[in-house]
């Protein structure tokens, strides 16, 4: 009888988790934004709904389209960040220049409202599907405010209208000429701006209560209601079962190769002289993509928990120092800059800089480590797989074993020389250079750079490769392998 009690405690808990957790990204998504700013990200409130959708997706209509859906309205809302970074850096040489928020803004509000609708359409779609062949009656409430066909056209208006009334406002400060007597002036903006972003705010701000209010209701009716979870087991007949399982296995592991690739991006250096020359991805957060990836990888090698624990010790101490190593560089370069290791009597500076150079040493060290622990995951990995598919004898002179395996070697071997040569272009920096821009006059400006400056070119190239092999390689993965 407790065992009973226990387990009915559990799918309790379950329906609570699961209706906060939805709730949570009701919330992400119900406040205006002020142009390309979101102070509520939409991307958790998306990545959440998708989540929550998995299980569906893989056994009832409409629920995968949702899904990918939502997936793609997060990589959207996420592209928000590295465009205001574009943004800033551009208004850097002219702060009158609204133009390129204008642009932004409508780009990403029309892009946003693309996918939204489909997005609206098939959520609601596969929970009427449900409702409808199903005991899961809260799915389909008619007649009220939170019926689902009410539901459904505030939705599509409120989403619909948070996305153009982010853009709209910024129309008013794009840069246009007028004629003042017989001349012509530039008007950089219009004196209502400020009134339009104000309308914008409260209106959308009182939308969204109102749609969170409504939706919240619906999602505890079917909490209260505690069908959901029973009506999706339903619709997996036994023979599908295996499948369902397949389904979600390749589904994790897809999880797995985009974290790879995103590490793969967050290899690149970000550098403006405008931000004295600090790198705006640092190199932790590759760390913490690395090992997120493997440890998700992990999950799917038999015999891989010592890999796993490497991982996590390895990726943790990467992260760890390369963040430290961010410190100390970013104190460098705002107290001294590379210009004062032209001075040999500037003692300070070279300390400084000497800290970093040691820091990067052990970051370096601590990043092949963790490279050196992928190859063996994805060896072990690929050999399953293989072994899997063969249904005979593995044999490891196998053409296609080997070819897999040189595509692993040629991968791993990418990430770690450009570990090797992000070392070596500290050690060059640290070692600069004063370059006359005119010889034979020596008043004319100069210019200070690192004593191998083609090394940051190689660094932007060796990054490139890395990122398109690695799409290359996990595609080639997931869909040969």
């Amino acid at each position: 009888m407790s065992e009973i009690n226990l387990l009915s405690a559990d799918k309790e808990q379950k329906k609570k988790n699961t209706a906060s957790a939805v709730i949570l990204a009701l919330v992400m998504l119900f406040n205006p934004n002020i142009n390309l700013y979101d102070f509520l990200p939409d991307f958790i409130g998306y990545i959440i709904l998708a989540k929550l959708f998995e299980r569906a997706a893989d056994s009832t209509p409409y629920f995968e389209e949702a899904r990918a859906a939502f997936m793609k309205l997060a990589y959207i809302s996420i592209a928000k960040i590295p465009a205001i970074v574009i943004v800033t850096t551009t208004r850097m040489g002219n702060v009158q220049d609204h133009d390129i928020v204008a642009l932004m803004t409508l780009v990403f509000a029309t892009i946003e409202i693309i996918f939204l609708i489909p997005a609206v359409k098939n959520s609601f779609d596969a929970l009427s599907y449900l409702g409808q062949r199903t005991d899961a009656e809260s799915l389909i409430k008619s007649g009220t405010l939170i019926s689902t066909d009410a539901l459904r056209t505030f939705t599509f208006v409120f989403l619909i209208f948070k996305s153009a009334v982010y853009a709209l406002p910024e129309m008013l400060r794009i840069t246009r000429s007028v004629e003042i007597g017989s001349t012509e002036a530039i008007m950089y903006g219009s004196r209502y701006y400020p009134w339009a972003i104000l309308a914008s705010l409260i209106i959308g701000f009182t939308c969204g209560v109102i749609w969170l209010s409504r939706m919240t209701k619906y999602v505890k009716a079917i909490r209260d209601e505690g069908k959901f979870f029973s009506a999706i087991d339903s619709m997996i007949t036994p023979d599908s079962r295996d499948a369902y399982n397949e389904r979600l296995k390749k589904r994790s592991i897809s999880r797995a190769f985009v974290v790879f690739n995103i590490c793969a991006v967050l290899s690149f250096d970000l550098i403006f002289q405008n931000y004295n020359s600090v790198d705006l991805l640092p190199g932790f957060l590759q760390g913490l993509a690395f090992t997120t990836a493997l440890v998700l990888l992990s999950h799917h090698v038999n015999g891989a928990e010592e890999l796993r624990r490497y991982s996590l010790i390895c990726g943790t101490l990467f992260s760890l120092f390369s963040l430290v190593n961010y410190v100390f560089t970013v104190k460098f370069l705002n107290e001294y800059g590379y210009s004062s290791l032209l001075y040999a009597n500037n003692i300070a500076a070279h300390e400084s800089y000497k800290m970093v150079e040691i820091l990067s040493i052990v970051e370096t060290a601590s990043y092949l480590a963790l490279i050196a622990i992928c190859f063996l995951m994805l060896k072990k990995y690929i050999l399953e797989v293989f072994t899997a598919r063969a249904h005979t004898e593995l044999d490891k002179k196998d053409p296609y074993l080997k070819d897999a395996y040189r595509k692993t070697v040629i991968i791993t071997g990418l990430s770690s020389l450009l570990g090797i040569v992000k070392l070596l272009n500290v050690f060059a920096n640290g070692n600069v250079q004063l370059i006359f821009t005119d010889s034979s006059d020596v008043t004319m400006p100069t210019i200070v750079t690192s004593s191998l400056p083609w090394l940051g070119t190689l660094i932007t190239l060796l990054s490139i490769a890395y990122t398109l092999y690695s799409v290359y390689y996990f595609n080639y993965i997931k869909n040969d392998m």
